[in-house]
């Protein structure tokens, strides 16, 4: 997760805070206050987005620091692509994430084929094991937000 930085797990645990009337505390706020908020934040898990419903299609692509990993180390992927690429409409919406967010083009290395996965329909624990084996580190995390079991 440190991997990830604080920016990309507010946007998972923070993504419908628009929606929601309590407002975020200050360094000035009450102790109460804070307490509550990150009961809401992080127990209840209020603020976080919904999974889609079954039988959406939601691709799942590998993460780029998996990548930049591969290419930096010189080990080419031995895996194929799992389908072919599709167009922009069809990214994953789950975190509320921008597609950039997810999978950074690095244009200084060579371009790799990308691998992709159809999500629709998958629980938590599931949506965590195959985002791990694909080493998306913000679909992990938006994974154990929605209540993942980390032993599943």
């Amino acid at each position: 997760m440190c991997e990830l930085g604080n920016s990309v797990i507010n946007r998972i645990y923070e993504a419908r805070i628009d929606e929601i009337t309590i407002k975020k505390p200050h360094s000035s706020s009450p102790r109460g206050d804070k307490e509550s908020w990150i009961k809401s934040k992080y127990v209840e898990k209020k603020f976080i987005q919904k999974l889609p419903e079954m039988g959406r299609n939601t691709l799942l692509r590998r993460s780029s620091a998996r990548r930049n990993r591969i290419i930096t180390q010189d080990r080419p992927t031995q895996r194929p692509p799992l389908k072919p690429k599709p167009n922009r409409a069809t990214l994953p919406r789950l975190t509320g994430l921008s597609p950039s967010d997810i999978v950074q083009k690095n244009n200084t290395h060579k371009v790799e084929e990308e691998e992709e996965e159809d999500l629709s329909g998958l629980h938590p624990g599931a949506l965590l094991y195959r985002s791990a084996a694909l080493q998306n580190f913000p679909i992990m995390a938006d994974a154990l937000a929605h209540g993942a079991d980390a032993n599943w």
